[in-house]
């Protein structure tokens, strides 16, 4: 049985130091003295290594959700070591949290970012995640689940400058991704230059509300393919102008493709023609995706050109020495000193050809024919107002609003401030320009700062009990700032409510008042001692304690109990029968008990003989008080029987001790004799009467309490035949010490005595540490065990047998499984009196610790058992733990001998 014990731990604490290897590999795999930088990010660690490689891993090894810090700007945990990333993996396991806002944003030297083993799952926020990675080329997120952006509206519902000037990026995979959820898709990729083909076919936009500048600026964008649930119609605000777009751009396998033009730089397409010739107009600029063609047409300022049905190119291009155009029909203005007036197909004509909002048939036009757009010059100009808002926790600015205007050239122009809530308007900032002269090149821009404002948040505790901790101070924060709520009220007794906001909040435009309330506990402790006056003495003693609870700062009352032989006294001082129940638990009260007394009387029985002597006076005693008996009673002729008493202690009562006489020549002495623990108290000798040859049998008391023991009977033969010699009329009582075990009504100490001597019996002490009994207490626990000999008599060279306590399933916090200090055996003698055994849960350190110095040293079998009891690390750690508890406990019924 023990060799296969020992074969299966081993067994165990390999795979226990297996996994517990995998656990520390898995937090320290990374660290490296040439590390650039580490950290956590949730319950995720990153590490950048010295070649600009940024790992992130579940710090247990299994799995770990990533932290953002939830804020537009100030990003990641990593986001001060940008310069130093050159690329990013993410490691299986690792998950991110509901925000990932801005999560790898600006990392402007990364150049790689292999993310596909991060869980999206549960992610409701990406905007802006990969905005200013200026130098990255790939990006994989080709399995990233985003099903659940936008469920919870607000920024949550946004997808907005994912891959905002991410300049550098070839080719990204994003048929993965859910956008039917989110109400803005704008910036989504803008300024992605190096993008040239781009698969949206996944995409609904069913539900988007904002696309402006979607594909702004990807002028190398060459083939878009869309699903047929990519559509804004019906978006187009009704105060847009009028413009034209030309036919679809070409024809494939003979077939026309019709569909809708997208503008990129707009929430307003896609459209079919029809529809953008009756409700929309804006500047032609950008790219142009033909939506069921995979083909793209870009008008920009140097003209562009496209084909049409039959393969002709027609180009279109602007006058030399005007201004930019954008394309035909077009009616905005396009540079601030000129109008368009029309087309023409001549290079250095005044007057147009066609109008500037006349629709061309573009198969007329020829094989390849170019439109020059002619201006006219006007005199009124175009300047700008920029409107700057500070930045949070800083002396910056950043543009919060740019309005254009036209104005008559070289006139004077003033700005108005606005009303941005949370800013003030501050004249002082350096840069701030109000006015200015309309400059004929339009390069006229005013400038105006607001500053951010500041409001204060105040603690509140709602009737506060008088314990209360001191509320947190009031702290000013800018607007729009992050403010963490402070820590919870303390009082002694009640539990906080909570305060009226929680976790993290952006400060608003206005002061805040944060509120906390309070609850009374119900099981606040409170004491009710009784204490018991001493014999012959004003003094008290502790007799019991009522560990009570109740609910804080309410009244407790009291309960009187009874004790034999006390009286409650509510007049002696200390008394406490009530009082409020304080949230510390102090509360105590108080109730004393004066001992009672009771009378003695004395009286003679039988014939009286005429000459006896006069009866003792009546005599009070305290109640256990030990009865003094007077001197015996004489009378001529005859024999004093002694005073008979049933009692040796004062009880609970009045009591009459009752004597008789014998006639001499008649009676016959006898005497009891009383010996403790085999020494004779000879103050107790009773001389009686008697008649010859009689047999006297007497009951004496027990248990019996006598100086400051108590004893217990332990002979059992107290008969005595009379014969003529008085010498010989003897009856001894023994008692023997006893007290354990047994609570005896009769005195005082009411915790001894069993009524079994106490050299047949032994004491073992079991104790607990750092965990408990399975009965959930924690004080030791006494056993007193009766030695019996083989035929179950109480003997001193007998054994008894031990009671083990059950330990608790559940160690205190941070101990894992224990043992016995020492084996405690079945069968226990003399010997074994007073032994203490301890049952101890140890701490993981320590089994560490114990593991580590096991390190090329032979077997030791308390070693051994420690390390059995290591605490895994994570899920294998558990389910190994588990099979070497239940191994334990069913082998230690079977084997006493083996100690786990």
């Amino acid at each position: 049985m023990v060799k296969r014990t020992i074969t299966i731990t081993t067994i165990l604490l390999i795979l226990t130091i297996a996994v517990s290897l995998i656990v520390v590999l898995n937090k320290e795999a990374f660290a490296a003295d040439d590390d650039i930088a580490s950290g956590t990010c949730g319950t995720c660690s990153w590490v950048i290594d010295k070649d600009g490689l940024l790992t992130i891993s579940p710090t247990d090894g299994v799995s770990g959700t990533l932290e953002s810090r939830d804020n537009w700007e100030n990003t990641s945990f990593w986001k001060e070591y940008a310069n130093d990333i050159k690329k990013i993996y993410a490691e299986p396991g690792t998950k991110m949290g509901k925000c990932g806002r801005s999560l790898f944003r600006e990392l402007t030297e990364c150049t790689e970012m292999d993310l596909h083993n991060i869980d999206t799952s549960n992610c409701e926020q990406i905007n802006a995640i990969f905005y200013d990675c200026t130098k990255v080329e790939k990006i994989d997120v080709s399995t990233w689940d985003t099903s659940k952006v936008g469920i919870n509206g607000g920024f949550g519902g946004t997808f907005s400058a994912v891959f905002k000037n991410c300049y550098s990026l070839k080719s990204v995979d994003v048929t993965s991704f859910d956008v039917s959820g989110g109400k803005d898709i704008y910036w989504m990729f803008y300024s992605c230059s190096s993008l040239e083909s781009l698969d949206l076919s996944s995409f609904n936009t069913s539900n988007v509300t904002s696309a402006y500048d979607f594909l702004f600026n990807c002028y190398n964008l060459r083939s878009v393919v869309l699903g047929e649930n990519f559509s804004f119609v019906g978006k187009i605000p009704e105060n847009e102008r009028k413009i034209l777009l030309p036919t679809p751009p070409y024809s494939r396998d003979g077939i026309n493709y019709s569909g809708k033009w997208i503008r990129e730089d707009t929430a307003y397409g896609p459209y079919n023609s029809e529809e953008l010739k009756n409700n929309y107009t804006s500047e032609m600029a950008g790219t142009w995706i033909w939506e069921k063609a995979n083909a793209i047409v870009n008008f920009n300022a140097n003209g562009g050109s496209f084909k049409n049905n039959n393969n002709t190119t027609v180009s279109f291009t602007h006058k030399e020495g005007t201004s930019p155009f954008h394309t035909l029909g077009t009616n905005d203005v396009v540079y601030p000193k000129h109008t368009l007036l029309g087309w023409s197909e001549n290079k250095n004509a005044t007057v147009p050809t066609y109008g500037p909002d006349t629709e061309i048939d573009i198969a007329e036009l020829g094989v390849t024919k170019t439109l020059y757009a002619i201006y006219s010059v006007n005199p009124d100009a175009s300047y700008s107002i920029e409107h700057y808002i500070q930045n949070i926790k800083s002396n910056t600015y950043s543009l919060k609003k740019s309005e254009s205007y036209t104005g008559e050239v070289t006139t004077i122009t003033e700005a108005e401030p606005k009303n941005f809530e949370g800013f003030t308007f501050d004249s002082s900032v350096e840069g701030t320009k109000l006015s200015g002269n309309i400059a004929l090149d339009g390069s006229l821009v005013l400038k105006l700062y607001y500053t951010r404002n500041s409001y204060e948040v105040t603690y509140s505790f709602i009737s506060p009990p008088d314990s209360v901790s001191e509320k947190p101070p009031n702290a000013t924060y800018e607007y729009q700032e992050e403010v963490t709520v402070a820590e919870n009220g303390i009082a002694n007794g009640y539990t906080f409510n909570g305060w009226s906001r929680t976790g993290t909040f952006e400060m608003p435009a206005e002061d805040v008042v944060i509120t906390g309330s309070f609850t009374p506990r119900t099981d606040t402790p409170y004491k009710v001692e009784y204490y018991l006056e001493d014999l012959k003495a004003d003094t008290y003693t502790l007799k019991k304690t009522d560990n009570l609870t109740g609910t804080t700062d309410t009244e407790a009352t009291a309960e009187e109990r009874e004790y034999e032989g006390f009286t409650f006294d509510s007049s002696i001082n200390g008394t406490k029968l009530s009082g409020n129940i304080a949230g510390d638990g102090s509360l105590v009260l108080k109730l004393y008990y004066k001992r009672n007394s009771y009378n003695v009387t004395y009286s003679y029985t039988g014939d009286i003989p005429d000459d006896a002597s006069a009866l003792p006076q009546q005599e009070t005693y305290e109640y256990g008080e030990e009865l003094n008996v007077p001197e015996e009673a004489t009378a001529e002729g005859y024999t004093f029987s002694g005073w008979i008493k049933d009692y040796i202690n004062m009880p609970a009562k009045d009591i009459e001790i009752t004597g008789y006489f014998i006639e001499n020549p008649k009676s016959y002495r006898y005497k009891v004799e009383y010996f403790f623990d085999g020494e004779l108290d000879d103050t107790l000798d009773e001389i009686l009467n008697a008649e010859k040859d009689e047999e006297i049998s007497i009951i004496p008391q027990t248990p019996l309490r006598h100086g400051e023991k108590n004893y217990t009977l332990v002979s059992n033969n107290h008969k005595i035949t009379i014969t003529v010699n008085d010498e010989d009329n003897v009856i001894k009582v023994y008692y023997e010490t006893d007290v354990l075990d047994y609570a005896i009504d009769n005195f005082e100490d009411e915790s001894a005595g069993d009524g079994i001597s106490d050299k047949y019996q032994i004491r073992i002490t079991y104790k607990v540490e750092n965990g408990s009994w399975n009965d959930g207490t924690k004080d030791t626990k006494i056993n007193v065990i009766t030695l019996k000999d083989k035929d179950g008599n109480p003997s001193e060279n007998g054994t008894g047998n031990t009671k083990i306590p059950e330990v608790g399933s559940k160690p205190n916090k941070g101990y894992t499984y224990g043992y016995w200090n020492k084996n405690i055996p079945s069968k226990v003698t003399k010997n074994d009196d007073g032994k203490e055994y301890v049952y101890s849960y140890e701490t993981i350190k320590t089994i560490e610790a114990d593991i580590a110095g096991r390190k090329g040293k032979s077997s030791n079998p308390k070693t051994d058992d420690v390390m059995n009891r290591y605490l895994l690390s994570g899920v294998g750690g558990i389910l190994v733990l588990t099979l070497v508890s239940r191994i334990r406990r069913i082998y230690s019924r079977k084997a006493k001998k083996i100690q786990f």
